[in-house]
């Protein structure tokens, strides 16, 4: 997420973009994560535990492109490049409006990567 960060209107398609999104594709683990959440439940729980981890997938998916598509759109319009020509102004704009929406994301994933230990430490 963090080499996605560094977008630029210069910047390379492989890699720039293509490189990144392949590991973050490598790394999404939703189907080792579910099995191995639904290991660890009573088989009467199954089902109620089934649905709430999709319910949680779906939610958080959606409120976090919500959150990044607003700070995409505050930095698209709150812009004001200093390139010359319209194209060059309209890629600088775009690049660093990605690249913002993509600090967000990625501070997402930091702060997911922080608090899910802490909230699932055993208590003892």
């Amino acid at each position: 997420m963090a080499w996605l960060t560094q977008l630029s209107a210069a910047s390379d398609y492989f890699t720039a973009v293509f490189g990144p999104l392949l590991l973050v594709g490598v790394g999404v683990a939703f189907v080792t994560l579910n099995v191995t959440i639904m290991s660890n439940v009573a088989q009467k729980e199954a089902g109620a535990t089934s649905g709430l981890i999709q319910t949680i997938q779906w939610l958080g998916g959606t409120l976090g492109l919500a959150v990044w598509v607003t700070i995409f759109g505050t930095t698209i319009r709150g812009n004001h490049s200093t390139a010359t020509s319209a194209v060059d102004r309209a890629h600088e704009v775009l690049a660093l409006s990605v690249s913002r929406a993509f600090i967000g994301a990625a501070l997402t994933a930091a702060a997911t990567l922080i608090l899910v230990p802490i909230a699932l430490r055993k208590r003892h």
